[in-house]
């Protein structure tokens, strides 16, 4: 991944969401209890949150519960890249404003990626078992 800035948002048992505005770009993302992004060159390349997560109102993810780590694996802005890692804290439900035409699973420490069946669409379904895993997903 390439440098960026690291931003990291936190509040208390009654914020749920914070909006920061980083050069042209206003990110709200949800608070469980803490939130960090990373801008770099091309965008918002890493991004761990809760709830919704939408860059200049436009959605990027929401997820059901727990917080997910989402990061380009191109380079692009997470908005717009065609493959992100994803990583949960629990099981969850993602749904992103685009149809995931693959997911993989990265396993062992050279990251094997292997197939998971996944329903067309745009949601991601976490189970307990892709819980241990990072994903990658592509669109």
């Amino acid at each position: 991944m390439e440098d960026g800035t690291l931003y990291s948002l936190f509040g208390d048992a009654s914020t749920t969401t914070a909006s920061i505005q980083v050069n042209t770009d206003e990110i709200t993302m949800g608070l469980q209890p803490h939130a960090m992004l990373i801008h770099g060159s091309s965008g918002i390349l890493f991004a761990e949150s809760a709830g919704a997560f939408a860059i200049n109102k436009n959605p990027v993810f929401t997820t059901q519960k727990g917080r997910i780590i989402v990061a380009s694996r191109d380079g692009a802005n997470i908005s717009q890249s065609s493959k992100l890692l994803v990583r949960a804290t629990e099981p969850t439900r993602v749904t992103f404003p685009r149809s995931i035409r693959s997911l993989h699973a990265l396993v062992g420490p050279s990251q094997q990626p292997v197939l998971i069946p996944n329903p067309p669409g745009n949601t991601l379904d976490i189970d307990t078992e892709l819980v241990r895993y990072d994903l990658q997903v592509q669109f």
